[in-house]
């Protein structure tokens, strides 16, 4: 038990894996190199924050390509489907954060990473249905 409590973080490992060039996500350069030189929390913060502001124009980007193709049933069930995937996303970065309680400033890196990891793996299921007949 005594290894777990000197261990790196979660996110510090992530955010190692990502800086070393063998990103667990597909982030755009930007943000890596902006991880890779943040040199404290607040830098760190403002990088993943960045990151989830293109994951989340890249996922509004591919809902409204798909939009564009489908008839007015599926798009009822896509903006149903996304709503509820709204809702997941959020009880699941909670739940992903929670291990970080007692790392207040890791747990706030740690859920706008969430955030963007899952915005981007919804883009690309989005845009993988788009072209799978």
């Amino acid at each position: 038990m005594r290894a777990l409590e000197t261990s790196p973080s979660p996110l510090v490992l992530c955010l190692a894996a990502m800086v070393a060039g063998t990103p667990a996500f597909a982030f755009t350069e930007e943000s890596l190199d902006c991880l890779g030189r943040a040199t404290d929390a607040k830098g760190r913060l403002a990088c993943a924050e960045a990151e989830l502001a293109a994951q989340n124009k890249a996922l509004a980007a591919a809902v409204q390509r798909s939009r564009a193709t489908l008839d007015a049933r599926g798009t009822e069930l896509l903006l149903r489907a996304q709503q509820t995937w709204e809702t997941f996303r959020e009880a699941h970065c909670a739940w992903m954060v929670d291990r970080l309680r007692k790392e207040a400033d890791a747990q706030r890196i740690e859920r706008v990473l969430c955030l963007a990891t899952t915005a981007e793996a919804r883009a690309q299921e989005i845009e993988d249905y788009q072209s799978t007949p």
